[in-house]
């Protein structure tokens, strides 16, 4: 009985003790408690905190005596991060405002640029100012017209002074080739018996002014056109072994003003070529016939004098749709010789002296 009132004041005494220091250690508050949030003190918050959590300094002050933790959540990012190396623009400027559309950034590339960054170097092309070049025998910018035809660029001139010039002509470009009579008469091409006097090679030639002469048998002749839309004007074509001027698979040529004579076969022919223009020219004292188409179709002949040709003035061998009109055509075996040929597009021609005006053979 005395060990049981001993053991409960004991008891007492310890439970006095306990409440003392707990009462004790409320006042001092003690040192704060640290959390990965930052500090908790047990006590009240300051009179002038309208909120009980200051999460700015890092610092959670729970109200009063409260024993149960309070979660303070993370504020929320509205803004989302923007990765450095994404806004860094291709020249690698970190300052450069970042383009948050998703869209690729338009490039301006020029050409240059683009030759550039590809290591090529685009030369700028320089084109000639159109040039007048001189040619005659005893000296001057060329002594030949074959040099001047071969020097030249496309869209010069070349005049020719008077003389004999012992050559054949390949006209390889558009050029301007232009006889000068400067004393002497017309400039003379002599071919010497061999080739083709002239060879028109190119599209768009202007060729004038000349004496034509000397080409070889067949199929050579004074002029031999092989290509299209060029002109020959003014131009005696003469005493050539075969024909005077042939005009092989090409169209849209003019030819004016020209003569064509004493030539051994046909002063003209037209070999598959169509849409051509023979006017206000001289045909006459050929071998053979005057003016022939052979497998031609298309072409204009008016305004011509054909005469005195050993054959017929005109043939048209397969050759539909020609305009044949206003030609005086005199002293010719026939004036107009159609076969496998209809005659319409034959106009009003003037005939004389001719065995028949107009044989049609089918």
């Amino acid at each position: 009985m005395l060990k049981s009132k001993h053991f409960i004041e004991t008891c007492l005494a310890i439970a006095v003790l306990l409440l003392v220091g707990f009462t004790a250690a409320a006042d001092d508050q003690g040192p704060p408690f640290t959390t990965e949030f930052g500090s908790i003190s047990f006590g009240d918050a300051p009179a002038d905190q309208d909120t009980p959590m200051s999460p700015a300094n890092g610092n959670t002050t729970l109200p009063g005596n409260a024993t149960e933790p309070v979660d303070v959540a993370e504020p929320e990012d509205i803004t989302e991060p923007v990765n450095e190396t994404e806004a860094m623009n291709e020249t690698g400027d970190a300052d450069a405002t970042p383009d948050l559309t998703g869209e690729e950034p338009a490039t301006d590339t020029t050409p240059e640029e683009t030759s550039s960054a590809q290591g090529l170097i685009i030369e700028p092309v320089i084109v000639p100012e159109p040039m007048t070049r001189t040619v005659f025998p005893n000296g001057s910018d060329y002594e030949s017209i074959q040099a001047a035809i071969d020097a030249a660029y496309p869209g010069d001139t070349i005049v020719v002074h008077s003389g004999t010039y012992n050559e054949r002509l390949n006209v390889t470009k558009p050029l301007v080739i232009r006889g000068m009579n400067t004393g002497a008469g017309m400039p003379v091409v002599d071919a010497e018996g061999n080739g083709s006097t002239v060879i028109l090679n190119a599209d768009g030639i202007v060729l004038e002014g000349l004496y034509l002469t000397g080409a070889g048998g067949w199929p050579e002749s004074g002029i031999k056109v092989d290509s299209d839309d060029n002109i020959i004007a003014r131009v005696n074509v003469w005493e050539n072994k075969w024909v005077g001027i042939y005009l092989r698979s090409c169209s849209n040529n003019t030819i004016a003003e020209s003569i064509s004579s004493n030539n051994g076969n046909d002063g003209v022919m037209f070999f598959y070529s169509t849409r051509n223009t023979f006017r206000n020219n001289v045909v006459g004292n050929n071998g053979d016939d005057g003016v022939q188409f052979l497998n031609s179709g298309d072409n204009e002949v008016t305004g011509n004098v054909i005469n005195n040709n050993n054959d017929d003035g005109i043939v048209l061998d397969t050759s539909e749709n020609n305009y044949i009109s206003a030609n005086n055509i005199n002293n010719n075996n026939r004036g107009i010789f159609l076969k496998n040929t209809e005659i319409e597009g034959i106009g009003a021609n003037t005939f004389g002296n001719n065995s028949a005006k107009i044989l049609l053979v089918s």
